[in-house]
């Protein structure tokens, strides 16, 4: 009794996709996969940690100054006022 199994090994299965590499250098692939998912791992946590530095340094930079009519200076993010700060007003002229 013969039974068409299909394809029966990872390699075999490669080829019918189109990889066009030995068995040997399939075998070496397949036994790097671990370690090189591990360094994607990394990668991928390293990146996201990057990321969210990133943002926590953008959040904090403000988006809005501006100097009143009486030398007022008010620094804010999005609706939260930061600081304000008294300027000294100088008449423009000689003394």
């Amino acid at each position: 009794m013969n039974r068409n199994i299909g394809i029966a090994t990872a390699y075999g299965y490669a080829l019918s996709k189109g990889y066009t590499g030995t068995e040997e250098e399939f075998a070496e692939l397949m036994a790097g996969l671990p370690e090189a998912a591990a360094k994607l791992t990394a990668l991928e946590m390293m990146a996201y940690r990057h990321e969210t530095r990133l943002s926590a340094a953008e959040d904090a930079i403000p988006n809005a100054a501006s100097v009143s009519n009486s030398g007022l200076l008010s620094v804010s993010h999005g609706e939260t006022l930061l600081f304000s700060v008294q300027l000294p007003l100088y008449g423009g002229g000689t003394e």
